[in-house]
């Protein structure tokens, strides 16, 4: 087991550039590994858990660090020190066609439990100052409806020719700033109808607000929130996953430049036809 690093040196806040790491379960039980590259393959042979050496790992993918990996495993607390060690290639079925996974396995940090997937950033000096901050769903009548309004068109919707279905999950920081992850659903029924044949409209939309009473920036090609790493300066960094995507919007975002994702990682491949866990968009599969 690979001794872990004498990290005496604290951070001032959160890296700049800021770059986030995907840490999930590894093959082995109880095991946490860092994703390093996804491997297509096309042969149809489905390999045993491959150690690589580390030219090899490099070569396939891998960074070349041996820097403490800091695993975020509870929102709005320091993260826990992992040290990397050994890199391995490792086979994935998740329901469709196989494919292969670079991993580095990580030491030092427990497998929390009813958890997946977690993010993390790599870098030499502790992390106790830039901390990652989980969506959180409203569950006020009268906020969700505010929020709606300030991000969506208003549009009327009564029964029993329309059903309304909305949820808000927002992630706030200081000063009035927050991002805001809305889903909305109009239904529109028919006498006799099965509900799997109702038509329906289905919206998703993000939002950064950089304060309580400034413009609303859409940020819809973040995905499905799933929450903001932050420091004394603010929010430094919008993070979602869907499908198995991590996408990282570092800031500043303003309207002037607009919305441009800063990193993709694809450390998952979901099956073809999944939808995401969650959500309100109907179906009936």
């Amino acid at each position: 087991m690979p001794v872990p690093m004498q990290v005496t040196e604290v951070d001032i806040g959160c890296p700049q550039p800021l770059r986030v790491s995907v840490v999930h379960e590894g093959a082995e039980p109880s095991s946490l590994v860092l994703h390093e590259a996804m491997l297509r393959r096309a042969s149809d042979a489905y390999p045993e858990r491959e150690e690589l050496t580390r030219a090899a790992a490099v070569a396939a993918g891998a960074t070349d660090s041996d820097d403490p990996v800091w695993v975020y495993t509870r929102p709005d607390a320091s993260p826990c020190q992992a040290t990397p060690g050994a890199f391995f290639i490792e086979p994935r079925a998740p329901g469709g066609p196989p494919y292969l996974e670079l991993v580095r396995e990580l030491h030092g940090c427990p497998v929390p439990p009813n958890e997946t997937v977690y993010l993390a950033l790599r870098r030499h000096t502790r992390s106790d100052h830039c901390l990652f901050r989980a969506v959180r769903e409203l569950t006020t009548a009268a906020t969700t409806t505010a929020v709606i309004g300030r991000v969506l068109p208003h549009r009327a919707c009564r029964a029993p020719r329309c059903e309304l279905s909305s949820r808000v999950r927002s992630v706030p920081f200081d000063n009035g700033s927050a991002a805001q992850d809305i889903e909305v659903v109009y239904r529109f029924p028919r006498r006799g109808e099965a509900r799997c044949d109702t038509r329906y409209d289905y919206t998703h939309a993000v939002a950064w607000v950089p304060a309580a009473d400034g413009p609303v920036i859409r940020v819809d090609r973040l995905g499905s929130l799933t929450g903001g790493f932050y420091d004394s300066s603010g929010m430094r960094a919008l993070v979602a996953d869907r499908l198995g995507v991590v996408t990282v919007f570092t800031a500043p975002i303003n309207a002037s430049q607009g919305a441009e994702p800063t990193q993709r990682i694809v450390w998952y491949l979901a099956p073809e036809g999944s939808s995401r866990d969650g959500t309100l968009e109907p179906s009936c599969h």
